[in-house]
């Protein structure tokens, strides 16, 4: 049971390795980028719809892999690959596993960097 909506650096990091060292079977945690490339000759509104069918497509083929939980992650964004808003990047990856009778195998874990700082938040 987790004490809030938001982890910790550790608390995502257990959540992550927690089937490293086989102490929890049946439990696998995927990770993917929510990014796409921030620039080049391609409209940016077309490299964003690419990239989310990317992200869909791997968040898909991970769940039936055996993957339990899925973190979508914008942590190695930089100067060439920028993030997907992750309130987007979250909406798509869920209505896509809706379409495809997946959303109920698997819990959706955001990590970002654009997330308000939990004091902001209302109580």
């Amino acid at each position: 049971m987790l004490p809030g909506p938001v982890l910790t650096n550790d608390e995502l990091a257990t959540l992550l390795y927690v089937d490293e060292d086989g102490l929890v079977p049946g439990w696998r945690t995927f990770a993917v980028d929510g990014l796409f490339a921030a620039g080049g000759e391609v409209p940016a509104g077309e490299r964003l719809r690419q990239a989310l069918e990317q992200v869909c497509a791997q968040v898909e083929e991970a769940i039936l892999g055996g993957a339990s939980v899925v973190v979508l992650s914008d942590r190695h964004a930089n100067a060439d690959f920028v993030p997907v808003p992750c309130l987007l990047l979250v909406s798509a990856v869920h209505h896509h596993l809706v379409d495809k009778k997946l959303r109920t195998r698997v819990g959706l874990v955001v990590e970002t960097g654009e997330a308000a700082p939990y004091t902001t938040w209302p109580a």
